[in-house]
């Protein structure tokens, strides 16, 4: 922290956050009426007790939550699954197995073999999309360990 002609400067992505977390903190303690939403690319540690999924987001909950409740996680399994079954074809499910997942891998992504392929082309060709949706459903996989 620097602070030239009566102004704080900082540097630092840790710095940053930390002020962008206060900040946050102040605009949702003093907006009650408001619903507030996160794409979590950066931990705000005070959120997580009030973080929900919300589809590819999070909701910020005005109470703490104690747990999730189970409906939450069914929809939010249910929400990706659509999602990823769009993208990438509807075979991928709680008991693919690890041999099948690098079979897709191999025939996709190394012979680039479209042969049967029931997804969406344009999101397997794409870098962006893949590390956008890569990067937000970590997020999310991250805050429900476990789920």
């Amino acid at each position: 922290m620097k602070v030239s002609e009566n102004r704080v400067q900082v540097s630092g992505k840790v710095a940053v956050m930390a002020i962008n977390s206060l900040i946050s903190r102040v605009v949702f303690d003093r907006n009650t009426n408001r619903d507030f939403y996160i794409e979590e690319s950066f931990p705000l540690d005070w959120m997580y007790p009030y973080l929900e999924p919300h589809g590819l987001i999070m909701k910020l909950n005005r109470q703490p939550l104690v747990q999730l409740p189970e409906e939450t996680i069914a929809m939010d399994h249910d929400y990706w699954r659509k999602l990823v079954a769009g993208m990438l074809g509807d075979w991928l499910g709680d008991k693919t197995t690890v041999r099948e997942v690098v079979e897709f891998v191999d025939r996709l992504y190394v012979r680039h073999d479209l042969k049967g392929f029931t997804g969406d082309p344009r999101f397997i060709q794409n870098e962006y999309a893949k590390r956008t949706f890569s990067k937000l459903r970590s997020s999310i996989a991250e805050f429900m360990p476990g789920v």
